[in-house]
């Protein structure tokens, strides 16, 4: 891997596939089916971490990985696709203690390669930042396995756009790659202030600019709004509406229904195609509970949005207009 994740600029490859849910909520069969569909329609990353399934005392520890790891292995995919995980999240146990110490973001790291089967992870992600810790201390051990190919290329998930400016000039002043792409919350529905988890970063208009002006590639998460645009209608009674309530969301969601009845594809994804048509690189993480949802979601990367519709929406959720 070249320090990027599916970056060519081809809309299916763009798609990624995040797998919270592999190896708990999704059995062994349900995660494998979601692999081969992503795979056959065209996805190329597959976006996992660390720390995801050890909520679940029950399953094994990093249950994600270790799934993803096995359908690599089992399909041969290891050369095929790219699979990226995030490492560095505190212990679930005990939040407020941070493990972005270089023994532990190792120890995340070999445990991920055995987890994956992998002798370099194509790209890890720091999974959240500590602003306590200077930012040299952060990218000198990444950089350190980058060298020793135990990693590709690293990027940052949930870190603010002040950090991400001042680790570019760490990165320039000491000759590093720095990171190579940003994982922030984003999807055209903005979560309410007081909806976003404790250490999460949502993409905002200072990060935009940020973006467009560096070029540096995102990778969001949240991209399809946690369902929002096919379910806003059922009002706050509904637990995932009630991240997203209020008025400018609602109006997000009435144009893309408009649009959704003119193009013939649902309004989630029609959010998800304005984000593949940003001005900067970008690789939005989609997430599915049945195979049927993950090829609906793939139609997000064959919808030709008119110059004007796109600049309605773009105005609407006060994003730039290409």
């Amino acid at each position: 891997m070249s320090g990027t994740i599916s970056l060519a600029r081809d809309p299916r490859a763009q798609l990624v596939l995040g797998t919270l849910g592999f190896g708990t909520k999704q059995d062994r069969d349900a995660s494998f089916a979601l692999l081969d569909a992503f795979v056959e329609e065209g996805g190329r990353t597959i976006d996992t971490a660390h720390v995801y399934g050890d909520w679940e005392h029950a399953a094994p520890p990093s249950a994600s990985e270790r799934m993803l790891g096995a359908w690599l292995s089992s399909r041969g995919m290891r050369t095929v696709v790219n699979a990226t995980t995030k490492i560095g999240h505190p212990s679930l146990d005990d939040p407020a203690v941070t493990r972005l110490d270089p023994e532990s973001l190792r120890l995340d790291i070999e445990e991920a390669r055995d987890n994956l089967g992998l002798e370099t992870i194509p790209l890890v992600y720091l999974h959240r930042d500590s602003t306590a810790i200077p930012l040299e201390e952060l990218l000198a051990p990444l950089e350190e396995f980058t060298r020793a190919g135990l990693i590709g290329a690293y990027g940052a998930s949930n870190w603010t756009t002040t950090r991400l400016r001042e680790s570019r000039v760490v990165a320039a002043a000491r000759g590093w790659t720095g990171f190579v792409v940003n994982q922030p919350s984003w999807g055209l529905a903005r979560p309410l202030e007081t909806a976003l988890p404790t250490g999460m970063v949502a993409m905002d208009g200072t990060m935009h600019r940020f973006h467009e002006q560096s070029g540096l590639p995102a990778s969001p998460y949240s991209s399809q709004s946690k369902g929002y645009f096919s379910r806003w209608r059922r009002g706050p009674a509904d637990a995932t509406v009630r991240l997203f309530h209020d008025n400018h969301n609602r109006a997000t969601a009435r144009l893309l229904d408009e649009l959704a009845s003119l193009y013939g594809v649902p309004a989630t994804e029609l959010s998800v195609a304005v984000l593949l048509a940003s001005a900067f690189p970008g690789s939005p993480v989609i997430g599915a509970g049945t195979v049927e949802q993950l090829r609906s979601s793939f139609r997000a990367a064959s919808v030709g949005l008119s110059a004007a519709h796109l600049e309605a929406v773009r105005t609407l959720c006060k994003l730039p207009v290409v």
